[in-house]
């Protein structure tokens, strides 16, 4: 009987001791494997058992015609609580909602600070197309970080009628040890502010006037305006008289842009000097001189500085224009006017001026329709669309307008004394059709 029960209690001493060692084994192991939880996901910083991971420091971004490209950074971390140096795979997965933006370069950093806004792509880039995304990795010891850079490109195709854009970015981050997973994910979203279609008016003269001001663009000086004279706003002048032609201007394509030049003083076109703008010599070659002219509604422009993305700003009242960042603002949108003249007239230099797509919307602003309703130029006749291929095959460069091939009311001012710099006739826009067509407004592909 203590035989039988000296090897019973010999028997069950040792079942206890090995239940005791597997327990151990389990609870003995590492935080990660504290408890058996394959996936487990949610926003912010997330756990499985004592596994996580976050993803911070994404935050929303701004891109406007002044930015070449916006870049954004994010952090990874592992944020597993564990003694443990073993290091866990993150898997990094980027998506988007706007196919509109182009491809994105994501590549790591040292910090933060190492991503500003105008950040050049950096080693180590993967390419990001959206909306489907792309993925990267990294492995990260618990308590380990990296930080990612994100950077998108200012292209045409973020311009929209709207002025406005949003790619709604989401950063999921999965971290991975063994049998276990956790993930953390952040949104941020890139939108873009101001950017509308490019636009370039038919070739005409135009009174240029402040959104819900009654004062246009003007030479300052008037009929006694110069070379080197600033450019403001002043009270519009409906009159068609050539002595308030300082406020008269035509949009002439040039590379890059378009060169906006008065009717007077003649031979000079709108130059950026700094905040504020004046008239010099015409000269293509300046880059100065060229501008982005973007459709907000028909008719009605938004004018960029090619070179640095700035607006054209009208002052509250009459005063000087000034360059500033494209904000959407009522003083950044100007309405284009026909001006009721003669064009072409004798001696005046006939240019090709390409026609792009339609305009927008309809204009909103009371003053600008008069002569502005015609947003696109009538459709010509085949024999004229021939004649006009024809012509434009016989000559490609720009050619005097004989008094004779200009229409009863093109002669009427034919004999206009027009005003003069030394001996060098004054260009005066002419219709790239023969058509009835007025103040035109018509898409294009470029993007300031």
């Amino acid at each position: 009987m203590n035989t039988r029960q000296s090897r019973f209690t010999r028997r069950t001493a040792k079942t206890v001791s090995v239940i005791a060692l597997a327990l151990a084994g389990i609870l003995g192991g590492t935080a990660a494997y504290a408890s058996f939880i394959p996936t487990v996901s949610a926003s912010g910083s997330v756990s499985a058992g004592k596994l996580s991971v976050s993803v911070t420091g994404f935050t929303n971004a701004t891109m406007r015609n002044s930015d070449t490209s916006v870049a954004m950074p994010f952090t990874v971390t592992n944020t597993t609580q564990s003694g443990s140096t073993q290091k866990a795979t993150a898997s990094i997965n980027i998506s988007g909602t706007d196919s509109a933006f182009p491809a994105s370069s994501v590549w790591p950093v040292a910090n933060a600070a190492a991503c500003p806004v105008n950040a050049s792509v950096g080693a180590g880039s993967t390419s990001i197309v959206w909306p489907s995304g792309g993925n990267i990795s990294v492995d990260l010891a618990p308590g380990a970080s990296q930080v990612y850079c994100l950077r998108t490109d200012r292209t045409v195709a973020v311009s929209d009628i709207s002025g406005t854009r949003s790619n709604a970015i989401t950063v999921t981050a999965s971290l991975r040890l063994g049998n276990f997973q956790a993930s953390s994910q952040a949104t941020a979203s890139l939108s873009t502010v101001a950017i509308y279609p490019s636009a370039t008016p038919t070739d005409s003269w135009y009174r240029v006037r402040a959104q819900g001001q009654s004062v246009c663009f003007d030479v300052n000086g008037g009929s006694n305006a110069t070379i080197g004279s600033g450019i403001g706003t002043y009270t519009c002048y409906a009159s068609d008289d050539l002595a308030y032609s300082n406020q008269w201007f035509s949009f002439k394509p040039v590379t890059g842009g378009v060169a906006i030049r008065p009717k007077m003083p003649a031979g000079t076109s709108m130059q950026s000097n700094g905040s504020s703008v004046s008239v010099q010599a015409t000269n293509t070659g300046v880059v100065a001189q060229r501008w982005i002219t973007q459709v907000v509604s028909t008719n009605v422009v938004q004018i960029v500085e090619a070179s640095t993305g700035r607006c054209l700003t009208a002052p509250s009242t009459a005063g000087a224009l000034t360059l500033s960042i494209c904000n959407n603002l009522n003083t950044q949108k100007f309405g284009l006017t026909k001006v009721n003249v003669a064009t072409p007239t004798s001696g005046t230099v006939e240019h090709e001026v390409a026609v792009a797509e339609e305009g927008t919307e309809e204009g909103t602003e009371e003053g600008t329709e008069e002569g502005m309703e015609e947003i696109m130029p009538e459709e010509s006749t085949s024999e004229d669309t021939k004649s006009e291929e024809t012509a434009s095959e016989e000559s490609t460069e720009a050619r005097i307008v004989e008094p004779s091939e200009l229409g009863a009311e093109q002669r009427a001012g034919a004999d206009t004394p027009l005003p003069t710099v030394g001996s060098a006739r004054p260009e005066s826009p002419v219709q790239p059709q023969k058509t009835s067509a007025i103040a035109t407004l018509t898409r294009s592909n470029d993007a300031a």
